[in-house]
């Protein structure tokens, strides 16, 4: 038979047979069987039962373990002169114990069971090749299975450092959580559970904060006398901090209001007061606006004062358009502009705020009255009466009443070019202080700037021609329908978009 070189070649470079004798490596060249295989071919099958094994010649093999499996694993990439298969020889049933894959083009020799016990019987020392080169198999099998543990043993203490963490975060988040519960139940506590009533009086009010707690409030303080102190405020940040500085500011407001026992403290002395308690206490830098009047029903009307906070809108009568944009009313950020005021006398036009959201002070500006006639300082050297609302100078509510000719319409207090300055920061704030008439069938709005600068997802801000719309269509409906149509339409107008900050409304119907 012709011995094919190549493979006798092959033999002498082989660890398990390089120390046979030539004339046995040439019985082997005539006797074994070429088998060659393509890239990713299986050479052998896990579990499988087989009488022969495979001596790789050219090439490499992937020992891989549970091939096809979510278990599957490599094991190892052997070259040439590496013999697989031949445990199986070893094995009772001659089961293999691993897949073996072509790792790129393959040619190996195949050896049968048979041919392989009649060299072991001709050539006994080739049983200690064997048997060393099954021992660097093991030793080789265990190193590797002692990496795995290890890379296991760490990628478990891995994640079971991630879960311990991930654990305790969830423990903090639900303890976190629980707190703004009842930091959000406190909060709620703090504002009036019951809203007052009597004879043509409707008072409603809703807040709905941006998270779980915010910073607005709203608060209704009743006097002996039948008047009502009524405070909408709005914190300039969010979250925990705001409910803390405005539980502090409700505090002081509702002391101040009360200072005097039976008879109402003047709003502007209340708001000047609840300042020295914040500039007192208040290490935060934080600020709150806030809206702060007394209501006479006797007199119908609605003594206040402003610290940097929205203007309140009253609508009179039953039937508006909503198109309608009485007096000129323009939102200009900061101020709200009365045209026919200031062109009614000689005034130069507002300063624009730099004002472009909470967080940034009012300009200062002083209060100027274009309707305030030469000579009625006069009126402020009569006697000072008992009532503390009751102050001298021009009246700027009877001004404003009698600029109402036409019942069904909406008006804003014919006020100062300043909404006043933020409590909180400075020792002495301007303060915007108005008396505003309230005729028969009209609803009063306050509101913090949640809800005029609410906006969508086009980049639309809710405003104040929405404000006026609502309340046109809304006019004739009980106060806390107000409110809620209010909301309604607030969400309808966000769309998608999310709640950017805490919203605040107080709706008063006479």
């Amino acid at each position: 038979m012709t011995i094919d070189s190549t493979v006798l070649q092959s033999l002498h470079t082989l660890p398990l047979f390089a120390a046979l004798p030539e004339d046995e490596l040439r019985v082997l060249a005539e006797r074994l069987r070429p088998a060659p295989f393509a890239d990713g071919a299986a050479v052998l099958r896990e579990g499988e039962q087989c009488n022969e094994f495979y001596i790789v010649t050219h090439g490499q093999v992937d020992i891989i373990k549970a091939l096809g499996t979510s278990d599957e694993r490599l094991l190892a990439v052997r070259p040439a002169g590496t013999v697989v298969g031949e445990l199986s020889l070893f094995s009772a049933e001659g089961r293999h114990t691993a897949s073996v894959l072509a790792h790129g083009p393959l040619e190996t020799l195949v050896m049968t069971r048979t041919e392989f016990d009649s060299l072991l019987a001709r050539q006994p020392r080739l049983a200690y090749g064997m048997v060393q080169m099954l021992s660097l198999r093991l030793i080789e099998s265990e190193q590797t299975t002692i990496r795995e543990l290890h890379a296991k043993n760490e990628s478990l203490s891995n994640a079971l450092a991630a879960l311990q963490a991930a654990q305790t975060e969830l423990v903090e988040k639900e303890r976190l959580e629980q707190e703004l519960q009842v930091a959000r139940r406190i909060q709620a506590s703090l504002l009036p559970e019951h809203w007052p009533t009597g004879p043509g009086l409707d008072i409603a009010a809703r807040v709905q904060p941006m998270s779980a707690v915010g910073g607005d409030f709203y608060d209704f303080i009743p006097f002996p006398d039948g008047r009502i102190g009524i405070a909408v405020g709005d914190v300039s940040d969010h979250g925990v901090p705001a409910a803390l500085f405005m539980t502090m500011t409700v505090t002081l407001l509702r002391t101040a209001a009360r200072r005097d026992g039976r008879a109402p403290v003047a709003p502007e002395d209340v708001l000047r007061s609840v300042n020295r308690g914040l500039l007192e206490f208040n290490m935060s830098g934080m600020f709150v606006t806030v809206l702060y009047g007394v209501l006479d029903l006797r007199k119908r009307e609605f003594a206040y004062a402003r610290a940097g906070h929205e203007q309140p809108v009253l609508h009179v009568g039953s039937a508006l358009a909503p198109s309608a944009a009485p007096h000129g009313a323009e939102e200009s950020g900061m101020w709200v502009v009365d045209r026919s005021a200031w062109e009614a006398g000689s005034m130069p036009a507002p300063t624009p705020s730099r004002r472009k959201g909470k967080g940034t002070l009012p300009l200062a500006a002083k209060t100027i009255n274009p309707l305030e006639k030469k000579g009625a300082g006069d009126d402020r050297s009569r006697p000072d009466t008992k009532d503390p609302l009751s102050t001298g100078g021009p009246d700027i509510g009877d001004t404003a009443a009698r600029a109402i000719t036409d019942p069904a319409s909406l008006v804003r207090p014919t006020s100062s070019l300043k909404r006043g300055q933020v409590l909180g920061i400075v020792p002495a704030p301007e303060l915007d202080v108005q008396r505003l008439p309230l005729p028969a069938q009209s609803v009063l709005l306050l509101y913090t700037d949640g809800a005029r600068e609410a906006w969508n997802a086009a980049g639309e801000m809710f405003g104040e021609k929405g404000l006026r719309a609502l309340l046109a269509d809304a006019a004739h409906e009980p106060a806390q329908t107000v409110c809620d149509r209010l909301f309604e339409r607030l969400a309808a107008h966000r769309g998608l978009a999310a709640q950017q900050d805490d919203i605040t409304v107080v709706a008063v119907r006479t």
